[in-house]
């Protein structure tokens, strides 16, 4: 199975493939596109399949992440948000392995 992991981080755009039958591997690293992050994905993709060089139909499955919200979070930028609660509802807010659980 061909797999592309994508991170779109603030600066950077960080790419890894591999080949799960032959243990293949590399990597790869483009500039984020701020104004479209999927721009810089894209190109990352293309670039990094050309480099192996794989036809890009033969990917099985891309998997994407991002670390723009998380710093945007950390380091207390971005729009000012809120989660509503109602009444008789439970939320519960999951982030990677830390847990906020609001309760009415």
């Amino acid at each position: 199975m061909h797999l592309i992991g994508v991170d779109v981080g603030g600066t950077f755009t960080d790419l890894i493939y591999t080949d799960t039958e032959t243990n293949a591997t590399a990597i790869h690293k483009v500039p984020t596109t701020p104004d479209d992050p999927s721009v810089g994905a894209i190109v990352g993709i293309e670039a990094l399949c050309k480099r192996l060089p794989i036809d890009p139909r033969r990917i099985d499955h891309v998997l994407h992440g991002t670390t723009i919200a998380t710093n945007a979070v950390l380091e207390y930028e971005g729009a000012k948000t809120g989660i509503p609660q109602y009444t008789g509802m439970t939320l519960a807010v999951d982030w990677h392995h830390q847990s906020l659980r609001i309760h009415p």
